[in-house]
């Protein structure tokens, strides 16, 4: 059981109304499931992604692991002991260096990703921010560059070397994004 449970997000459905849900469930290598499981040993079964806007572009974060040209929208896990807007806050920070304010609350995953028949749990919540700041990951080991990309190079070019990474939670990504701007309105590459 997570700690991210519907008392902890009631203050978001109240202040931005109910988000769109979406089933992400999918089968994951060997490799991610290492990933997965490793937050699940501190109970951690979810996660905040926020999609930081600043004139037109969004904020991208690479990790040290991530294949060439690969960016993603930052998240992260709220704490124990914290509201949802706090450990997003704190995640922003950690990530991006930026000072957000969160705007909306569109989009919820609700998954199971499995492999070799172990299921593993997992809840996105997807959150909108504005943010105040230069960009400067504080968590330089997690963290290798945080950039300012348009929506079309996120659901376009980068979705692509996302795809064709081979890894399902990268697709995962991708297809969060292309659902996430969706539900925007953003205009996706045709």
């Amino acid at each position: 059981m997570t700690h991210v449970d519907d008392r902890l997000v009631a203050p978001l459905i109240e202040r931005f109304g109910k988000p769109a849900e979406w089933d992400a469930s999918r089968e994951i290598g060997e490799r991610e499931r290492n990933t997965v499981a490793r937050s699940a040993q501190s109970q951690r079964r979810h996660d905040v992604t926020f999609a930081v806007e600043r004139e037109s572009l969004l904020t991208v974060i690479r990790k040290p692991s991530f294949p060439p040209g690969a960016w993603r929208i930052p998240s992260g896990g709220i704490a124990r002991g914290e509201t949802f807007e706090e450990g997003a806050h704190r995640e922003a920070l950690e990530e991006t260096g930026l000072d957000i304010e969160l705007t909306g609350y569109p989009l919820v995953a609700r998954s199971v990703f499995t492999h070799g028949g172990e299921r593993l749990p997992w809840v996105t919540h997807v959150v909108t921010a504005r943010g105040d700041g230069d960009l400067a990951p504080r968590d330089r080991e997690e963290i290798e560059d945080a950039s300012w990309i348009s929506w079309e190079e996120l659901t376009g070019p980068v979705a692509e070397r996302l795809r064709a990474s081979g890894g399902a939670l990268f697709a995962y990504r991708a297809e969060l994004h292309d659902r996430l701007a969706a539900l925007l309105g953003v205009s996706r590459p045709s």
